[in-house]
């Protein structure tokens, strides 16, 4: 494997671009590109100065456009000028690639439309990187048009965590270790080849209202969505950490014994980094790098 690409999210003000670990990646995602409403985008806060860090600190920025929810907009906004906007942001600020974050092309048109989206991207920026986040399985990746869409893109990041949380009518692991076998497999089935995916790894984990996994929950979790770094101080405390032999990943149990967090350590991310390199895929991401103190990262250089 030869990338290690994190999403560095623009709202997270305890760590501007100044304060950015760049040297821990090999490509950085600038997150996000948002839709305004009138369809034009809002440039992530420090863009030029994330950009220029990262090059000097010889790591590819790229920009991600949309995001989580970012399906109606991209289906509303026209494409050309869409196109042309995104070219604007990256040549006034440096990037040198653009994630495709567009979740999900889910309404009619919407596929096709995603595909003169980047052929409007190749053709405007030919030596940029150009990406596009992917969903790990058919419920979602059914609609995109492989065959159109791969001479188009470099990779696809297969967004392999989120399996369950707080839209889950049952307790479940944010990220098992078989969602992203499966993922892998669906791509490949699709047509995609290896070394044109990316896995990703999540640091942060989520919590559940439940006293074991695959039981329905029993309300609201005070840990729904809980950053690595955030998980950490509760080992300290009166949280117990146990494994799922059968999923390969990590989560804790409250002292009540009423609460789940399923996350990732390093000794998980070291198997699922593994599973990358095995399947020769092109590398590993992170969802994102300001939950990570280092240690994530570095658990994904394997031999």
């Amino acid at each position: 494997m030869s990338i290690l690409l994190g999403y560095y999210p623009d709202w997270v003000e305890a760590m501007p671009p100044a304060k950015v670990p760049y040297k821990r990646y090999t490509h950085l995602t600038h997150s996000f590109a948002l839709f305004n409403t009138d369809g034009t985008l809002k440039t992530p806060s420090g863009a030029a100065e994330f950009c220029k860090r990262a090059k000097a600190a010889k790591v590819v920025p790229i920009l991600a456009v949309g995001g989580a929810e970012s399906g109606p907009a991209y289906a509303k906004a026209d494409t050309e000028t869409l196109a042309r906007h995104i070219v604007a942001m990256v040549e006034k600020n440096g990037y040198g690639g653009v994630d495709i974050d567009w979740e999900f092309p889910d309404t009619v048109g919407a596929p096709q439309k995603l595909v003169v989206l980047a052929q409007a991207l190749r053709k405007r920026l030919p030596k940029a990187l150009l990406t596009a986040a992917v969903p790990g399985s058919e419920w979602n990746g059914k609609h995109y048009d492989v065959k159109a869409l791969l001479p188009l893109l470099d990779y696809v990041n297969i967004m392999a965590y989120d399996f369950a949380g707080p839209w889950s009518l049952e307790s479940g692991h944010n990220a098992p270790y078989s969602f992203c076998e499966s993922s892998i497999a669906y791509w490949i089935k699709r047509g995609w080849p290896a070394k044109k995916l990316l896995l990703g790894l999540a640091s942060y984990g989520r919590g559940f209202k439940a006293r074991s996994f695959g039981e329905k929950t029993a309300g609201k979790s005070t840990h729904e969505y809980t950053g690595y770094t955030e998980i950490l101080p509760l080992l300290a405390k009166d949280w117990k950490k146990q494994r799922d032999s059968k999923e390969r990943v990590p989560y804790l149990v409250s002292s009540s014994g009423d609460e789940l967090i399923s996350y990732d350590d390093p000794e998980s991310i070291t198997l699922k980094a593994t599973l990358a390199k095995k399947s020769g895929l092109a590398g590993c991401f992170f969802w994102e790098i300001t939950q990570d103190d280092g240690t994530l990262a570095a658990a994904t250089m394997v031999k």
